[in-house]
């Protein structure tokens, strides 16, 4: 700045030197005169610097001759920065250029060069860095409504329409094979003989033909191997003896020989060894004292297992089971009841025999895996029902003695999950059915005692899946079979 106005002092001495025959070149220089001048202009040189947020400089030249021009030149920048600098340089020098030619007029010219620089610096920064950028971790829960479900009260619905005979059906056995429902019967209405139904979930077909045997067919046993039925009976079309009929999924077939066993033997009771598929058949054997026997099928023909007649005296009701592996029957020997087991060569008796406190009758054997239970008809109990079971050292009796109503028929029992049914037809609510459980210390009823409309008779009892089914004869529509579902 300083060297620019020093220039431009001389550019304007020469200008005027031209006019005035003499002039400095430059401050420093001063002519060769006898004489000081008649005028001493006095130039003065100021350079000032100011930044303060606005930045202005001025510099002024001032020179003084005869004339005075003028010249002003302004430049202005703006820039406005956030930051504010002050700095204030100061520079000043002066200079006394005197130049009087004698053969001259006395002129005295003034040149004042006036250059003003104020730039004005202003910066703005302002970023402004906006992230409008708002989170969101605020786990949403929908809420659910909560529906309580009405508590369903089991009660006892008829499976299937009512009456799964024709007529009247006596001796049935029920079995429930994986959901399936099969029921064997004596079909009164065709002669007594036997015939097989079973419910499919919408209605109540015949398994094979409408009857599976030729001639009458008593005291029918009904079970189950690899899902095809087997029916043990006293079979008419002999003297009558027992034969066994099988279903194959297509056609009934006799199991070895028809009429194998010894005519007139009552109370057949049909086992099947699930591991084998060997048959087992108990009856009263009539031409053996009416002891009790047990034959079994090898494969060619039928045998007696542990011997003809091997009861101590005549015996009633035979009713047998395998479980875990071993054989159990259970009968009325003539007053009171035995259960004995085959050990591989002989029966023997499953704690005492006749352990009864007075006459049993109508037997009815379960087993759950080794233990045993027996109901049975008391006679000393007005015919009321009694349940007992062995625990492993004696004989002893579920809840009380006579737990029924009033007299019994016939009656089935079985267990599951520990917990002891049985059914009967109760003679006190006029032969109604009745089905009691047993919780460990006392008998109450599943569904209310004498739950029928009417009278029953013969029973059958099975549990699946620990839903209680009851098959019976309905006396109060001529004695049609019908099968009844607890849930």
């Amino acid at each position: 700045m300083k060297r620019s106005t020093l220039y431009l002092a001389s550019a304007l001495c020469a200008v005027m030197a031209l006019f005035l025959a003499g002039c400095p070149s430059n401050s420093n220089n001063s002519p060769t005169s006898p004489a000081p001048p008649t005028s001493s202009p006095t130039p003065t040189a100021t350079n000032t610097l100011v930044n303060t947020a606005t930045h202005t400089a001025t510099s002024t030249l001032t020179s003084t001759p005869t004339s005075t021009p003028t010249s002003s030149s302004t430049a202005t920048a703006v820039n406005t920065p956030t930051d504010t600098v002050t700095s204030t340089p100061t520079d000043s020098s002066t200079a006394t250029p005197s130049a009087t030619p004698t053969d001259s007029p006395t002129s005295t010219p003034t040149v004042t060069p006036t250059f003003t620089y104020s730039p004005t610096l202003t910066v703005t920064d302002s970023p402004t860095a906006s992230n409008t950028s708002t989170p969101s971790n605020t786990p949403t829960s929908t809420p659910t409504d909560t529906v309580t479900p009405t508590p369903t009260i089991p009660s006892w619905h008829q499976v299937g329409t009512t009456g799964f005979s024709s007529g009247a059906a006596n001796y049935i056995s029920l079995y429930v094979d994986n959901g399936t429902p099969y029921v064997a019967f004596q079909d009164v209405a065709n002669s007594k003989k036997a015939s097989v139904m079973k419910y499919s979930g919408s209605s109540w077909s015949p398994v094979g033909s409408t009857n599976i045997t030729s001639a009458r067919a008593d005291y029918l046993s009904l079970d189950f191997y690899n899902h095809n039925p087997f029916v043990a009976f006293l079979d008419y079309s002999g003297s009558p003896n027992n034969s066994l009929l099988g279903y194959n999924g297509s056609t009934w077939s006799y199991v070895g020989a028809a009429n194998f066993s010894t005519p007139n033997a009552p109370y057949a009771s049909l086992a099947i060894d699930p591991s084998t598929g060997t048959p087992y058949v108990a009856f009263q054997d009539a031409l053996n004292g009416y002891k009790a026997s047990v034959m079994t099928y090898n494969g060619s023909s039928w045998s007696y297992l542990g011997g003809a007649g091997f009861s101590a005296g005549t015996v009633n009701s035979t009713s047998l089971r395998f479980s875990s592996g071993a054989l159990y029957i259970g009968y009325e020997d003539g007053s009171k009841a035995t259960v004995e087991t085959y050990n591989g060569s002989n029966w023997v008796a499953v704690g005492p025999t006749s352990f009864t406190s007075g006459t049993a009758q109508l037997t009815n054997l379960f087993m759950d895996g080794t233990t045993p239970y027996l109901a049975y008809q008391d006679v000393a109990n007005s015919y009321k029902e009694t349940v007992m079971s062995y625990n492993g050292s004696a004989w002893i009796v579920l809840g009380s003695n006579g737990i029924s109503t009033g007299g019994i028929g016939f009656s089935s029992l079985g267990v599951s999950g520990g917990t002891v049914y049985t059914a009967f037809s109760d003679g006190g609510l006029g032969n109604k059915l009745t089905v009691l459980s047993y919780n460990g210390s006392s008998w109450s009823p599943v569904g209310g005692a004498g739950f029928t409309p009417g009278g029953t008779d013969y029973p059958s009892l099975y549990l699946y899946n620990g839903i209680p089914y009851v098959a019976y004869s309905d006396l109060n529509n001529g004695g049609i079979g019908t099968l009844m579902a607890y849930y």
